[in-house]
């Protein structure tokens, strides 16, 4: 070009580049707008009109587009020169075709932010590293859990830092070191995400980074288009919670497999063509084999020989609906000797209604079909000898229905035993004066001794008799369910008054052991019902051994001691000398000091404080309701009233107060209720429950907050 910008010459690569014929170029000036274009047009203006004014432009090299007439856009960079030659004076341009230079850049740029945002976006720690070990990314998730930010690894080799205590190779450095899995990367799983990685499980405890915490790791090499090794990336999943879920379910099919096999029952699991796949040592030792000699057999065929037809029959009749039952079988067992088990069996079906597996519990019950069998040959020998009897020998069941006479009994009354399976009432055989008489007879008579009581009775014809009842209790272990009795007909005896009062004598003596039966079953009731308290607590505390919930075991642990408060007054109401109450201060202070030794108050010292009035007792209406209120209000205080910055101290004050009634203060000299609280407005269940028990003792609550909480009841002594 010359010094006014208008082209002399130019190479057939440039009229092909700008799509112009050799002749069109010459002549025309470079700044027209047909042969540049794009956001760099300006600075070659700027440099071609320095260029023709003399000057060295401050832009020599330039990266311009080329947009040829066809619409194809070319990359060049543009590289400008004055001529040296003075006398000819202009200046020359020189384009260098980098289309493809930029494409490929472009493409790199497009894949390292593809991959910064895949790592940066993972919900899962990751980090990625060159082929030379040097951190390139660190993602938001990495930092959390590290606590180191991206900006203090990226470009250093420290991966291992947060991880380890001294320097050891990471997954992503193993893998690019050995080119992927290869022989010396055999003792590693091989990556779920890739051919050419490795994926490893792993217990952290760094103190000074990652602690206590397992991580399913999995490496993979980065490569380019032609496969040349160009990084790797790492990846961490937390596995924390499952691995310690893992080892509580482990512990619990211990537990499960220590209570099965201390059990004294038979357990057997089975499948629906009753392969045994299950039993505990009890039914081992019953076999005289090992479990590995048991599995694989059938259920039944060890048990029953060629009886196993009992079994087929009874699986049969099991049904999605009716999914359980019973099955009582004779065993002969190893050594030749036989016993009655009694099987209860379950089904469980699938979603289709096909069994999916059998568990079968059996217990021995050769002592009791013995018992039944003697049982039924004493019946037997009983009934032959009341037959012999010259009296009316009867038995009635619990709703009073005569079920048994003797030949005399049928012979002297005119009754048939068909007249008994239709219905036959004790009262049926006395005159309606003698009825209120006699059903508060035998309602004494079921819990005491024998009684001896006169009636006038009554025929199936309607002809009366004078006669004397001897009665006795018919008891199942310690439950009655019967009278037993003989009727002595006083028709023929010359002093019927005589008999009648040595009777009325023996009745109430039989009164006498009768009131003192009684206090001993009460006496036994209060044992059992705390036996059975106790049994409840025991589940409750089990259970929260076994959960690591903590919401969870504070539940369990309220309960706990809501029922332990309860048995503490049934013991005390059991040992006891009335059996009917105990005393207020031995109980209120019992219970007290239970609690504070029991629940943890935040390392808070405690105080308790009782003023009991030594001559109150309570009954169990009032005793069981004025426990859990306490219960409640201790539990409140010392979970919740003391900072632990100085001594606490509950206070307890039970006295009589006027007109017939009680007045329990109990007090706290912790932080006390918010400002404004009412308890008609809180949704606390503890506030919930106060209220509720203290209307069950018909009593009046009322509530101070200042200095403390302050609960003040009064209610009726009866």
């Amino acid at each position: 070009m010359d010094n006014s910008g208008k082209i002399l010459d130019v190479n057939d690569k440039f009229a092909d580049l700008v799509k112009f014929k050799y002749t069109d170029l010459k002549g025309r000036n470079i700044l027209e707008p047909e042969l540049f274009s794009g956001e760099n047009l300006k600075k070659i203006n700027n440099s071609v009109k320095k260029c023709i004014a003399g000057e060295i432009p401050e832009d020599s090299v330039i990266c311009t587009e080329v947009v040829t007439p066809d619409g194809i856009k070319k990359y060049n960079l543009l590289f400008i020169m004055i001529s040296q030659n003075r006398r000819n004076f202009g200046f020359i341009m020189v384009l260098y075709d980098v289309t493809e230079i930029l494409a490929a850049k472009s493409e790199l740029l497009r894949i390292n932010e593809l991959l910064d945002n895949i790592i940066s976006f993972l919900p899962v720690p990751a980090f990625a590293m060159d082929k030379d070990h040097i951190i390139t990314r660190w993602n938001v998730a990495l930092e959390n859990y590290t606590g180191i930010s991206a900006g203090d690894i990226i470009g250093t080799k420290d991966a291992w830092k947060p991880f380890f205590k001294e320097k050891t190779p990471m997954l992503a450095d193993l893998v690019i070191d050995h080119k992927g899995r290869d022989s010396e990367l055999s003792s590693y799983d091989p990556s779920a995400f890739g051919y050419n990685g490795i994926e490893e499980t792993r217990h952290f405890n760094n103190p000074g980074g990652i602690g206590d915490t397992w991580f399913r790791m999995s490496a993979e090499l980065l490569k380019d288009n032609e496969g040349n090794i160009t990084g790797a990336i790492q990846v961490f999943e937390d596995i924390t919670g499952l691995k310690y879920t893992e080892k509580e379910l482990l512990e619990s099919r211990e537990l499960y497999r220590d209570v099965v096999d201390v059990n004294s029952e038979y357990i057997v699991r089975f499948r629906d063509d009753r392969t045994i796949t299950f039993c505990n040592e009890a039914y081992c030792r019953l076999l005289g084999k090992s479990p590995e000699e048991i599995s694989g057999n059938l259920f039944g065929l060890d048990i029953c020989g060629e009886n196993i037809s009992l079994f087929s029959d009874f699986f049969s009749s099991l049904t999605p609906d009716k999914f359980s039952g019973s099955v009582e079988n004779r065993a002969v067992l190893p050594d030749g000797s036989t016993c009655w088990i009694r099987w209860d069996i379950v089904a469980f079906f699938d979603e289709h209604g096909d069994v999916r597996e059998y568990q079968a519990i059996g217990r021995d019950i050769t002592d009791q079909k013995n018992a039944i069998e003697d049982l039924l040959k004493a019946e037997k020998k009983f009934r032959d000898l009341c037959d012999f009897l010259p009296q009316t020998v009867f038995e009635l069941d619990i709703k009073r229905n005569v079920v048994f006479l003797n030949k005399r009994g049928y012979d002297k009354l005119g009754y048939s035993p068909d007249d008994l399976d239709k219905g036959l009432g004790f009262l049926d055989l006395v005159i309606p004066e003698d009825h209120n008489r006699a059903l508060d007879n035998i309602v004494l008579s079921s819990y005491g001794r024998e009684l001896g009581i006169r009636y006038t009775m009554k025929k199936k014809d309607g002809t009366l008799f004078g006669a004397m009842l001897f009665t006795s209790p018919i008891m199942r272990g310690r439950t009655p369910v019967g009278v037993r009795g003989i009727v002595i007909d006083l028709s023929n005896v010359k002093e019927p008054d005589a008999v009648y009062n040595l009777s009325n004598n023996l009745y109430i003596e039989n009164l006498k052991e009768s009131l003192k039966e009684k206090e001993t079953l009460l006496k036994e009731v209060h044992h059992r019902v705390k036996n059975n308290l106790q049994i409840i607590t025991s589940i409750l505390r089990l259970h929260s051994y076994n959960t690591s919930d903590q919401g969870l075991k504070d539940i369990l642990q309220e309960c706990y001691n809501q029922v332990y408060s309860m048995s503490m007054l049934h013991e005390k109401m059991y040992r006891s000398d009335t059996l009917s109450d105990v005393g207020a201060d031995d109980h209120i202070r019992s219970l007290g000091s239970y609690l504070i030794n029991e629940i943890s108050a935040r390392g808070a010292d405690v105080r308790f404080l009782a003023d009991i009035d030594p001559e109150i007792r309570f009954s169990l209406d009032k005793g069981i309701p004025l426990s859990l209120m306490l219960n409640e209000m201790i539990t409140n205080s010392l979970k919740y009233a003391f900072s632990g910055d100085g001594p606490g101290q509950i206070s307890i004050s039970l006295q009589k107060y006027n007109y017939g009634n009680y007045r329990l203060i109990y007090s706290d000299n912790g932080c006390g209720l918010p400002e404004g609280f009412r308890i008609e407005d809180s949704e606390s269940l503890g506030f919930e429950l106060i209220t509720n028990l203290a209307e069950q003792l018909d009593g009046k609550l009322e509530i101070e907050n200042n200095g403390g909480l302050k609960y003040i009841l009064i209610f009726p002594v009866q």
